[in-house]
């Protein structure tokens, strides 16, 4: 029985073959011809909390959320999506 080859990754795996190499991704992790899922072991990734200081407000139907007295905002509206920054967000930052 050969060892499973371990894929770190947020997703689960599938195969990809392209230009006659095959791949798993999300990583593009080129793998030997013939492989297959029950070929790999997926470990997910776990996300990493780097802060508990978290608050949330609601303004209009958007969320803001200010990390650490205002050292990161979030906005959930179109524009802080696109641009990274929004009106919403810049009332709340220092």
């Amino acid at each position: 029985m050969k060892p499973k080859i371990k894929i770190h990754s947020g997703y689960p795996p599938a195969i990809s073959k392209l230009n006659g190499v095959t791949y798993v991704v999300p990583t593009y992790q080129a793998v030997p011809h013939g492989t297959t899922l029950r070929d790999l072991e997926w470990v997910p990734l776990r996300p990493q909390v780097t802060s508990q200081n978290v608050k949330e407000y609601k303004v209009k139907s958007y969320i803001i959320r200010v990390y650490d007295n205002g050292q990161k905002v979030t906005c959930t509206c179109p524009g802080f999506t696109y641009r990274k920054q929004c009106k919403h967000s810049q009332e709340y930052k220092r």
